[in-house]
């Protein structure tokens, strides 16, 4: 939907990496950030607002242009392994 100087792309016109249609858009976290290309050219973060129902662009973007909006989460974990080998030696000379 192209209404002045916003075009606004529903949740539906998205499909994941497994080709299925979205219902909503996955929510930002700590540890994620999306981009958003159109015609593959990167939009700053300025330029557009990102909700659970809708990616609203802040520009007037023309019928049949792709849009891409990739949202990158990070997973970190650790392991740690508890090792005592730890040996000191003191020599004390008079």
């Amino acid at each position: 939907m192209v209404v002045g100087l916003t075009t606004t792309v529903p949740a539906g016109s998205f499909i994941d990496e497994n080709g299925t249609a979205l219902t909503v858009l996955p929510t930002l976290t700590s540890n994620s950030y999306a981009t958003v290309y159109v015609n593959g050219v990167v939009q700053p973060t300025s330029a557009y607002i990102l909700s659970p129902t809708d990616l609203a662009l802040d520009d007037d973007v023309t019928v049949g242009a792709p849009v891409t909006l990739e949202i990158v989460t990070h997973t970190a974990t650790s392991t740690s392994t508890p090792t005592s080998t730890l040996a000191v030696t003191t020599v004390i000379s008079t």
